[in-house]
């Protein structure tokens, strides 16, 4: 198999399609479309050792 090379912005997008996460409210908006993501993701992975509040948004 030949190796190829990717730029960081074509991986990005590869990823974020390959999770379903390339379009905006793709699973809608509010906290149904929270579960829906966690749903379809099948985990989801909480960092302790940050906390992000709406004023760093």
């Amino acid at each position: 198999m030949e190796a190829i090379s990717l730029s960081k912005s074509q991986a990005r997008q590869i990823i974020l399609e390959a999770a379903g996460l390339a379009r905006r409210a793709q699973f809608g908006t509010g906290i149904e479309a929270v579960y829906r993501l966690i749903d379809h993701l099948g985990f989801v992975q909480l960092d302790t050792n940050y906390a992000i509040s709406k004023g760093f948004c």
